[in-house]
């Protein structure tokens, strides 16, 4: 009985609405998975879920959004869970305890989401401290204080900036090499053949 109730979840808008989503995000395909094919797999891990003693509300939920994952690796965003949670919560029989089921769902996500946001306005703050706190430390290296005008401060700071672009332009380019000296191996005129026996021979290295 369970699991009929969790095809009638879908009887109404639920099952249409993934027929939809699956068939666009296959670009039409004739052969494709449908809907039936997500309700089977709800139902498998519904059946599983319940055979771990979790409630049904629980149990469908964690069904929902197991398969919603697992199509979504098929065909790479072709449902959205929220929205498949909010048909299945009109359809789905007031026996499954679903919608308290959704409600904690959703209030986890609204605290996650509260902490990210948290956790995001954390890490720009501390940039921006950090980024404050080094143009302080240049400032004060170059010389400049509160007393310092704006122009000459301005002045100050674009020598440091064009110093340090002068040597990253620079960097890297070796010095030249000094020339090398010149040899040339003759022989000499006077004096015979060269013993190629003995490897002695009239060769004299020259400067030229």
């Amino acid at each position: 009985m369970e699991l009929k109730g969790v095809e009638d979840a879908f009887s109404l808008n639920a099952g249409v609405n993934i027929d939809k989503s699956l068939e666009f995000a296959s670009s039409g395909d004739s052969v494709r998975y449908t809907s039936d094919d997500f309700i089977a797999g709800v139902q498998d891990s519904f059946e599983y879920a319940r055979d771990q003693g979790i409630d049904r509300g629980e149990a469908l939920l964690s069904a929902l959004r197991e398969n919603v994952d697992n199509f979504n690796d098929i065909y790479p965003d072709a449902l959205d869970l929220n929205s498949v949670l909010s048909d299945i919560s009109k359809n789905v029989n007031d026996d499954f305890g679903f919608d308290k089921a959704l409600s904690r769902f959703q209030q986890g996500q609204a605290n996650r989401s509260a902490m990210e946001a948290e956790l995001s306005t954390a890490k720009a703050t501390a940039a921006g401290e950090r980024a404050e706190a080094q143009s302080l430390r240049l400032r004060e290296s170059l010389g400049i204080t509160k007393d310092t005008s704006p122009e000459e401060a301005q002045r100050l700071i674009m020598e440091y900036a064009n110093n340090q672009q002068s040597g990253i332009a620079g960097a890297g380019i070796p010095d030249p090499a000094p020339p090398k000296p010149n040899l040339r191996l003759v022989k000499k005129a006077a004096g015979g053949k060269v013993d190629l026996r003995s490897g002695i021979g009239d060769i004299f290295k020259v400067y030229s």
